[in-house]
């Protein structure tokens, strides 16, 4: 009877994978959650982080360096803003015009 012997290993094979799997998933998360206390040399508690996408605004490419520019002098110029800085973020369904998030730290 060779059916019954291939498939057990088949089992076998498929469970230790699965266990292989969850402990790899398992390690993943307890980095993640160990890096979400990480010191990253300020306080996140005062840190704001704005996401922005101008294609629902209506602008064109060829309009958004100056609009990041006034976005980032706004925020600047408030009181009690120690810094402002702008990060481009690629998303797949906004691959062309991007997305910027705006983090701003207060004193």
């Amino acid at each position: 009877m060779p059916g019954p012997l291939p498939r057990k290993g088949l089992v076998i094979m498929q469970a230790a994978l699965s266990v292989v799997l969850l402990s790899a998933s398992g390690l993943l998360l307890q980095t993640l959650r160990n890096l979400e206390h990480e010191n990253i040399g300020f306080e996140q508690d005062q840190r704001v982080v704005i996401n922005i996408d101008p294609v629902l605004a209506g602008y064109k490419p060829a309009q958004l360096e100056s609009l990041y520019n006034r976005i980032h002098d706004s925020l600047a110029a408030l009181p009690g803003v120690a810094s402002v800085r702008l990060r481009l973020v690629h998303t797949a369904e906004r691959r062309k015009l991007g997305r910027r998030d705006i983090c701003r730290r207060q004193a």
